[in-house]
C-alpha cells in the first residue's frame, strides 16, 4: 500500500483534530469493515465506540473539533545552486509554554 506525499504531510493535523487514526481506518475500509462499525469513527459521531447499532454516516452530524493543531515543515534551499534542497543547521530549539494547554509549543 502506498500513500501520496500530501497524505504523509497532512494526516497528523487531520488526526489531531478528528482524533482518528487515518491509516488504520484506510486498512479497515480495505478489509471491508463498514464505517459505522469502526470505533474511532463511531466516537466522532457521538456514538458508543463499542456499540453495534447501525447509523448513517452521511446523515448523522459529526462531533465538532474540540481543539486546534498546527504543523510546520521547515526546509532549506541553496539559492546559489538553483534553489536545490539542502541540509540546514538548527542552532536553537526552545519550548514555549501555552497558557491554555499543557502541551505547549516548540520554537
Amino acid at each position: 500500500m502506498g500513500f501520496g506525499i500530501s497524505f504523509q504531510v497532512e494526516h497528523p493535523v487531520t488526526e489531531g483534530i478528528t482524533e482518528t487514526n487515518i491509516p488504520s481506518i484506510q486498512l479497515m475500509v480495505g478489509m471491508g469493515i463498514p464505517l459505522w462499525r469502526m470505533p474511532e469513527l463511531r466516537a466522532s459521531f457521538d456514538q458508543d465506540p463499542k456499540g453495534e447499532q447501525y447509523f448513517d454516516v452521511e446523515s448523522t452530524p459529526q462531533r465538532l473539533p474540540q481543539h486546534h493543531v498546527v504543523a510546520v515543515r521547515i526546509t532549506s534551499e541553496n539559492a546559489g545552486d538553483g534553489f536545490k534542497p539542502t541540509a540546514g543547521r538548527v542552532d536553537e530549539v526552545s519550548r514555549l509554554t501555552d497558557r491554555s494547554s499543557d502541551r505547549g509549543a516548540w520554537q
